[in-house]
């Protein structure tokens, strides 16, 4: 995003426009290294204030295979009921279609929303955005938007996992699991400003 680059880039325009060193060649190591290190320094700490999900190598291939499922029941949508010998809805083959190319990718959909979503914290201006992974469709928030968040530990046939739950006047609005996220640590250290509303024990993820 402009703004990221811009809040990356400003910084070490500004060392380069003060330090002394930068109105003639540098001569040597001495005086490079430290203008070095302090670009370094603010690149540091312009991405640490950036937090981003990442997946799992599991998770990460199955966002594919579950798109590339979606692509493949459209396209079986539109030659059932649109191709060259089209299927009434209301036949026994039309409802069976209608099950297959629509239930079906409307509940693919729903998961991907749910589990499949890239979270970016950024603890500097104290927002949290969530966006689907094929679908470019952001939702940002202000931290302070949300109540706080519980923190629980859920296990099921995939073993034992951490999930955090955004709360918003007494609900649940927005999941981040363990079990779709290799940092889950990182991210939760990244609602540090929001109020920690204790753990609650789930058998199963909500």
């Amino acid at each position: 995003m402009p703004t990221n680059l811009s809040r990356l880039l400003l910084p070490l325009t500004l060392v380069l426009l003060i330090n002394p060193a930068c109105n003639k060649k540098l001569p040597n190591t001495a005086t490079s290294i430290p203008l070095i290190s302090q670009a370094r320094n603010f690149f540091d700490d312009s991405i640490a204030k950036m937090i981003k999900s990442k997946f799992d190598a599991y998770q990460f291939v199955g966002q594919f295979v579950m798109s590339g499922l979606l692509i493949l029941l459209f396209f079986l949508f539109y030659v059932i009921f649109f191709g060259k010998h089209p299927t009434p809805f209301s036949s026994v083959l039309g409802i069976l279609g209608v099950l297959l190319t629509i239930i079906l990718p409307l509940y693919i959909i729903a998961q991907m929303k749910l589990n499949y979503k890239t979270i970016i914290i950024d603890t500097e201006v104290k927002t949290i955005s969530f966006k689907i992974f094929f679908i470019k469709l952001t939702n940002k928030y202000l931290l302070e938007y949300f109540d706080g968040y519980i923190d629980t530990k859920v296990t099921d046939k995939y073993g034992m996992y951490k999930c955090f739950y955004l709360v918003k006047d007494g609900k649940l609005r927005y999941k981040i699991s363990g079990r779709f996220y290799s940092n889950i640590d990182e991210l939760q250290s990244g609602l540090s400003s929001l109020k920690y509303m204790g753990f609650i024990k789930y058998s199963f993820s909500l």
